[in-house]
């Protein structure tokens, strides 16, 4: 017979991370108990990621915080028999999509950053179709000293190229 519990379902050091974190018996008791809800809770929660996947940064922040807030009202809740009712799977597994979905919108707004100005140093003057993927703000280009400068609000600094045709 096949035992349907954690040791199935997760990677060693998964289940080691959760065990230290709540202690064995409790995350044993919880996950057998609620693995569905929070297996439920997890599938509905990516799908809501995957709805907003296409949304500039700035729109997905309140769908990202309402499944952080799921989780975290979960935390140290338990039933009337006292076993943990938390979303242990769904706080592995959810736990840093916000923080790596803003890197990925910061580094997709440095390329296209890139991108748009070398276009418009080499003569291309319509670039409006490109947008910041953080912010959906349309990128502003400048000259500044002979060169074409390019910066986005949630980036430390600005991108520069010489200006290689007299249309700008």
């Amino acid at each position: 017979m096949m035992m349907n519990g954690p040791e199935n379902t997760l990677e060693s050091d998964e289940l080691d991370l959760l065990e230290r974190r709540w202690g064995r018996y409790k995350f044993m008791r919880g996950f057998t108990k609620y693995r569905e809800a929070d297996e439920v809770f997890y599938l509905r929660s990516m799908q809501k990621i995957l709805d907003v996947s296409n949304e500039p940064f700035v729109k997905r922040q309140d769908v990202l915080n309402q499944i952080n807030k799921g989780i975290t009202d979960k935390e140290n809740t338990y039933d009337d028999k006292g076993i943990a009712t938390e979303h242990f799977l769904a706080h592995l597994l959810l736990k840093d999509v916000d923080r790596l979905m803003q890197i990925f919108a910061q580094d997709q707004s440095a390329l296209n950053r890139v991108l748009v100005v070398i276009l418009r140093s080499l003569g291309q003057s319509n670039t409006d179709n490109f947008r910041d993927p953080f912010t959906d703000e349309p990128y502003k280009v400048q000259k500044v000293d002979g060169l074409l400068s390019i910066s986005a609000t949630n980036l430390p600094r600005s991108f520069r190229v010489p200006i290689f045709t007299d249309k700008e």
